[in-house]
């Protein structure tokens, strides 16, 4: 059969091609500037003064592990269909809310109130951001959107799950506050009514200016979408971590 043409070419058209195309990608994923190829002689001497970058590399604070090998996969099916039950509290934990007069007010120091579950409000150097504000509905607040979302100049969406978009349109549209997500959550709140001057898109790899702090769009391991209450999913884009970065920090 190998001494055939036509059996020789379509072998290394099988395996050639794919072989071909995963080494582009990882020369392309490993160069490109957009996913941290080829920095800059500035973005060199900006990581050599972080505390975390010695060895050439940025080490994390704490190990954390990314990849999963095969045998990961075993004991993630069985904490899923067996959940741990000390994962949730035996009962509701009690809700604290913050002076509302005190999350108002400007802050002379970095200041930092979490609303529970994931939704967060960064009060710094005059800017008033609020991070997946899931607000109304959380179990964990009861407070409303209007307090937590006084004075918001920013508001920072990781991705497209209903309790992180949580009362993004309102508090947008009330404060006229910058959105800062990735484009495909941008332009679907901007359908509902946020304004699309006050958009601020990113992708995976990308730092994006925010007027007095960046935003920094890093991977997440998870997925992103909004029931559409048709019975259906709306994908809306990659989920990100995000990294925000202020002059006076370090």
């Amino acid at each position: 059969m190998w001494k055939r043409p036509w059996f020789r070419r379509t072998t290394y058209a099988l395996f050639g091609i794919p072989i071909g195309f995963v080494l582009l990608t990882s020369l392309f994923m490993n160069l490109h500037p957009a996913f941290g190829g080829s920095p800059s002689k500035a973005d060199r001497e900006r990581f050599a003064a972080s505390a975390q970058y010695t060895g050439g590399k940025f080490h994390n604070s704490l190990p954390t592990t990314m990849d999963l090998s095969l045998g990961d996969y075993p004991g993630m099916l069985v904490k899923f269909f067996r959940p741990d039950p000390g994962r949730e509290p035996a009962h509701k934990l009690k809700v604290l809310h913050p002076d509302p007069v005190l999350v108002a007010r400007p802050a002379t120091v970095p200041r930092l109130t979490w609303f529970g579950h994931s939704a967060f409000r960064i009060d710094h150097a005059g800017k008033a951001i609020l991070i997946d504000p899931f607000l109304s509905g959380n179990p964990s607040w009861d407070g409303g959107w209007e307090g937590p979302a006084e004075g918001a100049t920013h508001v920072l969406l990781t991705h497209g799950h209903d309790d992180h978009l949580g009362d993004a349109v309102e508090i947008c549209k009330a404060t006229g506050a910058m959105l800062v997500a990735n484009f495909e959550i941008c332009m679907h709140l901007v359908a509902k009514g946020v304004d699309g001057g006050k958009i601020n898109p990113g992708n995976h790899g990308g730092t994006v200016d925010c007027g007095g702090f960046t935003t920094s769009f890093v991977q997440a391991m998870h997925s992103s979408s909004t029931q559409t209450g048709e019975g259906n999913n709306l994908y809306l884009g990659n989920p990100a971590g995000l990294v925000l970065h202020f002059p006076d920090a370090p």
